[in-house]
This record gives C-alpha cells, sequence and structure tokens, in this order.
C-alpha cells in the first residue's frame, strides 16, 4: 500500500536529479548504474501506509529506483531527492517486473543535448582537437579529426531495455 502525495516543498519542482538504478525484479532496469533525468511535478513523493508496506516491496524488490548523489550514494535530503519521497524512491514495479512506475521523466534526457550541462562538460568525443597544430592538421587532413559527436543521453539504455523486453512477446 503506498500513494503519491505533494512535494514535501508543497512546491512544483523542475529540476534535473540523478537516480540509482536497484537491484530490482524490473525487466527493464538492468545494467543501468546512475542516470540523469528532470522531474517536473508538483506531486511526487511516495509515501506507504506502513513500514511494513515498505519492507514488503523491498523483499519483493520492487524499489526500482532511488534518488542519488552523482557519486550514487542515497539521497534522503532535498533538493537531491526533490519531493521528500520515502526512502528516497523515485521508481517502482509491479511483483511480476513487468509494470514500471518512475516519476522523473526519462523521455526528456533520450538526446545528449538535452542535459543542461550538455556545454560544461560534453563527452571526450565531444571535444575539437585541443591546440593550434592539432587543429591545422585535422583540417588538412593530417590527424584523424575528432568522431561526429553521439547524441545520445544517458537514459537511451532504459528504453533499450524497455524494447528488448517488448521483442520477447
Amino acid at each position: 500500500r503506498m500513494t503519491l502525495m505533494r512535494n514535501a516543498s508543497g512546491r512544483f519542482e523542475n529540476r534535473w536529479v540523478r537516480l540509482r538504478a536497484e537491484d530490482s525484479a524490473c525487466q527493464f532496469a538492468g545494467g543501468l548504474g546512475v542516470m540523469s533525468m528532470p522531474v517536473r511535478h508538483g506531486e511526487g513523493r511516495v509515501l506507504f501506509a506502513s513500514d511494513d508496506d515498505r519492507k514488503k516491496m523491498e523483499e519483493n524488490k520492487q524499489i526500482v529506483f532511488r534518488y542519488s548523489d552523482a557519486a550514487g550514494q542515497r539521497a534522503d535530503a532535498y533538493p537531491l531527492n526533490p519531493n521528500g519521497s520515502a526512502d528516497a524512491i523515485a521508481g517502482v514495479c509491479n511483483p511480476a517486473g513487468n509494470v514500471l512506475g518512475l516519476m522523473p521523466h526519462p523521455e526528456c534526457h533520450t538526446r545528449y543535448a538535452h542535459s543542461p550541462a550538455w556545454t560544461r562538460t560534453p563527452p571526450e568525443k565531444h571535444k575539437k582537437p585541443a591546440g593550434f597544430f592539432e587543429q591545422l592538421a585535422a583540417s588538412f587532413g593530417l590527424s584523424s579529426a575528432p568522431a561526429p559527436p553521439s547524441d545520445e543521453g544517458n537514459c537511451v539504455p532504459l528504453f533499450a531495455n524497455l524494447a528488448g523486453a517488448a521483442r520477447k512477446f
């Protein structure tokens, strides 16, 4: 017995957060690690009727995602846990692991350029040659130019997992 309530802040929250994929029954979350994505909601706080209900979901491996910091450590406090969810829970699944409920929005980070940090922290393959002579050599074809940037956001693996599970039916 679990529900979603108004955010503990009493406000609509619109920010980027990190989620850590837990060891869960969810068929779609394997190998995801820590992902960043936006939250955009006013009613995302997970609450349980009792601590026994929370423990039962934990034992059944139904807790799929938790809010975390950049290192993947559980984030219990605001603003890393933007809504005050119990046990930092951001995503759950049914006991069979084939239905996922997730409050943040992974569909909003399917392209690398969706990230608010995309210009500050581009991946290595997005960077241009560093020095003048390196740029000059690349322009004459004397060295390998940087690979065209991949435009994949870090939530794409979640959708790839979903598609892989759908192909099995």
